[in-house]
């Protein structure tokens, strides 16, 4: 071989060489940011590699942040300037994101609380665009992402979100329970207005899997939905031979939502539920107290002195943490059913609604009067 056609030959291999180790860079870059185990090893990758990062490294790494606040109990805010620098990085690269980059970072922003408006308009924009190729999964989790993020200054576009859940509404047969059960529940919190058939189509979706119960329960009644009376006592009854097992949120979100869509529950039902609440009460929150006394009142409901005592008691002793609503639905709670509270207990109560009363509305200042 002459020298000219060696050198040639090494000047080749040496560049298939370099290509080989530039084109495998990607890859291992999208692996070490998947098993990224600290925030500060995401923060050295993108320090050291961001100016190469594509549309599902920016993902990645959107993704691992949230994967790390929720198995590890970081603080999220310390995650927002790396956010903030993602999606710089990702702005230019938006357009190259695939359905499943764009609900992973929304969900992973949710996680986090970077409610960052333009970073989230743009990729719920795109998503609602291509809503009918995005799974059932990506959906419920971009919404259940907006929700989350509303106490924190984020307005999804009201369209926008209705085309997310009139997707999921054609994939339901395929969706999971939690993913339809997030779905209403975010609906709700958001306070957007359903046609009443993709709601009833949700609803009896979960009602025939049996499972999330309580919260397809507490969205339909939030959202002012009429639903039949045999799929309302259906649920109602599965909830009460679940009640075991269900956590006291689920118990105080079943008699509330109960009460509030105005279900005559045979009582047996109704003091099945309340007992299983009471021997929870120690873990109960005091909206969960709060809540099943205002049901309870509001049912009619005869509650055995012991049981409502207790429940008093637990809301008493987390007073300092109790919202003016749930202080004044307890006190009125109390009146309506003649319950005779001890001294020392109603006013333990009064003083700690007087503290918050500039939060408190006037209904529940007038309640408890």
């Amino acid at each position: 071989m002459a020298a000219s056609d060696q050198q040639a030959a090494v000047l080749a291999a040496a560049l298939a060489q370099m290509m080989a180790v530039v084109q495998a860079q990607p890859v291992q870059h999208f692996w070490a940011l998947t098993i990224s185990a600290s925030l500060q090893q995401l923060v050295d990758l993108e320090q050291q590699h961001g100016g190469i990062f594509n549309a599902i490294h920016i993902a990645t790494a959107f993704t691992r942040s949230a994967h790390l606040i929720r198995d590890q109990g970081l603080p999220s805010r310390c995650f927002h300037p790396l956010m903030q620098r993602l999606w710089v990085r990702l702005q230019p690269q938006l357009g190259y994101c695939k359905t499943r980059e764009l609900s992973n970072i929304v969900w992973a922003c949710g996680k986090a609380a970077f409610a960052e408006a333009p970073l989230l308009d743009a990729c719920l924009d795109q998503l609602a665009s291509a809503a009918a190729e995005t799974n059932a999964q990506g959906l419920a989790n971009a919404l259940y992402a907006a929700s989350v993020l509303s106490p924190h200054g984020y307005s999804i576009d009201k369209q926008q979100a209705q085309q997310l859940v009139g997707a999921l509404v054609q994939q339901r047969q395929a969706a999971t329970p939690q993913a339809m059960s997030n779905t209403l529940w975010a609906a709700a919190t958001m306070g957007l207005t359903l046609p009443d058939q993709q709601a009833q189509q949700l609803v009896e979706a979960l009602v025939q899997q049996q499972q999330n119960l309580a919260n397809t329960l507490w969205a339909a009644a939030t959202m002012g939905l009429t639903l039949p009376d045999q799929q309302a006592q259906q649920l109602v009854a599965t909830l009460v031979q679940q009640r075991q097992a269900a956590t006291p949120q689920n118990l105080s979100n079943t008699l509330w939502a109960a009460a509030t869509m105005g279900l005559t529950l045979p009582d047996q039902q109704a003091q099945q539920l309340v007992a299983a609440l009471v021997q929870q009460r120690q873990a109960a929150s005091p909206q969960a107290v709060s809540n099943t006394l205002w049901a309870a009142a509001t049912m009619g409901l005869t509650l055995l002195d012991p049981q409502a005592q207790q429940l008093v008691a637990a809301l008493v002793q987390q007073r300092q943490a109790a919202t003016p609503q749930n202080l004044a639905n307890t006190l009125w709670a109390a009146a309506t059913m003649g319950l005779t509270l001890p001294d020392q207990q109603a006013q333990q109560l009064v003083a700690a609604l007087v503290q918050q009363r500039q939060a408190a509305t006037p209904q529940n200042l007038s309640n408890t009067l």
